[in-house]
């Protein structure tokens, strides 16, 4: 028997064995406090990324869009993310998601979020300026706008997969999926210890960041093998198999010598809005230089501050649909040879 069967054995084997007492333990408490980190964890995976790391064409496209947004809306230029529902002017797409608004125009949108390329491909009617988005949150798609804006982000270990999960679905331009990509190669044991990682294991499957080429980083085969065997234990408890439940029902919590600090910022993801942000009011003419990876869509929009028409993304194409999967591989291939040439 070679070396990964024994592994795929012990992983999914159907016993529960003592170690597994542990691991039901700390799958428990992700499920319970959505992860089992420390705050050194936390801290450790705290990570800044200022506008240095940008190739030139994008930080002055994205300087310049910045000053215009915040002009254009007379916003504050260290605060202008408060998730207000702000009137959508001419050449701006409002995007109405479950905890606020925000408020791109229509070129710039375009241009780094390739699924709204796709949409106004589809529809009919291009004068559409609202969109209601349900599944996704403010707070991560502001991280992603402001990495293009040319701001500071923060990434954490606690949003991580939400910003890939976000990143996948609206094929957000390849220098941003670059940056996280690396971001969870390196931290993948602390991911594992979160609840996204469970929820959303799909993007470490082979597909998307998993395989025999994956860049995942573990200390050690055993701490390898407890994440796949941590993510086994967890489906079948979400199928509702009665051994497993009966285990996690009487399983008793860690000890408190063992239990993290309560820490008042976990899953606080709207404070990454109060980081101090980057801001210059003298923008460099040379952003118009910027070579565009999509093309942007032709029609003028009317006055949409008298004239807004919105729509709903679930009435919209769905992402599984073969035709957007064919559009997505493309445009990521074409951003991923021009990211390779700029650099």
């Amino acid at each position: 028997m070679e070396v990964s069967e024994l592994y795929d054995d012990h992983v999914n084997s159907p016993t529960i064995t003592y170690r597994d007492l542990k691991l039901l333990r700390i799958l428990r408490k992700i499920e319970s406090k959505g992860h089992c980190l420390t705050e050194d964890d936390f801290e450790n995976g705290r990570v800044t990324i200022t506008s240095i790391g940008l190739v030139r064409p994008y930080y002055f496209y994205g300087k310049n869009a910045y000053r215009d947004f915040v002009l254009t809306y007379n916003l504050d230029p260290y605060n202008a993310f408060t998730g207000e529902d702000l009137p959508v002017k001419n050449g701006f797409i409002k995007l109405i998601f479950y905890d606020g608004c925000v408020v791109v125009r229509k070129e710039f949108l375009l241009k780094y979020f390739a699924y709204f390329k796709f949409k106004f491909d589809c529809i009919t009617d291009k004068q559409v300026n609202i969109f209601n988005i349900e599944d996704f949150s403010f707070n991560h798609f502001v991280v992603v706008l402001k990495y293009y804006y040319a701001q500071i982000i923060v990434i954490t270990l606690d949003m991580i997969v939400e910003l890939y999960r976000l990143a996948d679905f609206f094929v957000v331009d390849y220098a941003f999926m670059k940056r996280i990509t690396v971001y969870i190669n390196c931290f993948y044991s602390k991911i594992a210890r979160t609840i996204g990682f469970y929820r959303y294991h799909k993007y470490f499957e082979e597909e998307y960041l998993g395989g025999d080429n994956t860049g995942l980083q573990v200390t050690s085969e055993e701490e390898d093998q407890d994440i796949d065997r941590l993510y086994y234990l967890y489906q079948r408890k979400c199928n509702n198999e009665a051994d497993i439940n009966l285990i996690m029902d009487n399983v008793n919590d860690f000890d408190e010598d063992s239990d993290d600090e309560e820490d008042d910022e976990d899953n606080d993801e709207g404070n990454l809005d109060d980081e101090s942000m980057e801001y210059s009011s003298s923008m460099n003419e040379d952003g118009d230089d910027n070579e565009d990876m999509v093309e942007d869509i032709d029609e003028e929009m009317e006055d949409d501050t008298e004239y807004n028409i919105e729509i709903n993304e679930e009435s919209l194409v769905k992402n599984n649909d073969v035709e957007f999967e064919h559009f997505k591989c493309k445009v990521i291939n074409k951003m991923e040879d021009y990211i390779n040439k700029v650099e």
